[in-house]
């Protein structure tokens, strides 16, 4: 009588398996081997695809809708069978966190995600668990970021930090003897960073390609402008013709130190006004 339940028991799972799943699409390796496997759940309304390594072990799980788009749990995996990408995704796009794993299971990143661009922090982690690089982010537009590294001579860790403020004109293009407004902020926490005033260059330069494009900075179009709540606001009055560069030092005091960091290159086309065209 015991063996009968059990046979019951295992008939009914692989029942609900297959009521749940109808399973359609399959493709092989040339070995022979399972390369992918393509389901409809008949639950969540999706397509689940499976893909596989050639060793056996899965490499990719996900979802997809009737849109042909990813919806809703994505996982890959390394080939050794730990996970390497967990997220979470809507019509393709992913809103939210999405985690990074090192091939021996280490959390490698985390990306703050909307809408498949970077919103937020990414931070990027050594296998033993050390941050190795933190960026924030604007829809993908570096705003700051903060590298580590280990000096093996001294034993002793090396920050580098890097603010680049999203630059704002109140017209463009712009020609000769305009005043234009020019906006700068640094959307960061503010509790997290004591940003205290702006060292911004001015200039127009004959060849912006050129390598030694920072020798045409002229220092009589240094202006300091005072932050407020990560945010500063100037006027400039555009000299002559030619391609003008945005060039900003940062003064911050970490530690009873002052350190300048060179912050953010902002660069647009600046013509002859109409007058002076031919």
């Amino acid at each position: 009588m015991k063996r009968i339940n059990i046979f019951i028991f295992i008939s009914v799972i692989f029942s609900c398996q297959s009521e749940v799943e109808d399973c359609y699409q399959t493709e092989y390796y040339p070995t022979g081997n399972l390369k992918a496997i393509e389901c409809y759940n008949n639950v969540l309304k999706l397509r689940n695809r499976r893909e596989y390594f050639e060793n056996g072990r899965l490499a990719m799980n996900f979802f997809v809708n009737s849109k042909d788009k990813i919806e809703g749990s994505f996982r890959s995996y390394h080939e050794n069978g730990n996970l390497k990408t967990k997220s979470q995704l809507s019509n393709g796009l992913v809103n939210g966190i999405q985690y990074d794993y090192h091939k021996t299971g280490e959390i490698e990143a985390i990306t703050n995600l909307k809408r498949n661009m970077v919103n937020g922090y990414q931070i990027f982690y050594h296998p033993n668990g050390n941050i190795r690089t933190k960026f924030f982010k604007v829809d993908d537009y570096l705003v700051y970021e903060k590298r580590i590294r280990q000096d093996s001579i001294n034993n002793k860790k090396i920050y580098t930090e890097n603010y680049f403020p999203i630059v704002s004109l109140s017209k463009n293009p712009v020609f000769v003897d305009d005043t234009v407004d020019v906006h700068f902020e640094v959307p960061l926490p503010n509790d997290s960073f004591n940003l205290k005033n702006f060292d911004v260059y001015f200039t127009t330069l004959p060849d912006i390609d050129k390598q030694e494009e920072k020798t045409y900075i002229d220092p009589s179009w240094l202006i300091k402008i005072p932050i407020i709540n990560n945010k500063a606001n100037t006027k400039i009055i555009i000299q002559k013709s030619g391609k003008l560069k945005i060039v900003g030092l940062l003064a911050q005091k970490v530690q009873n130190k002052k350190i300048e960091y060179d912050f953010f290159t902002y660069k647009f086309i600046s013509e002859p006004s109409p007058g002076q065209q031919n």
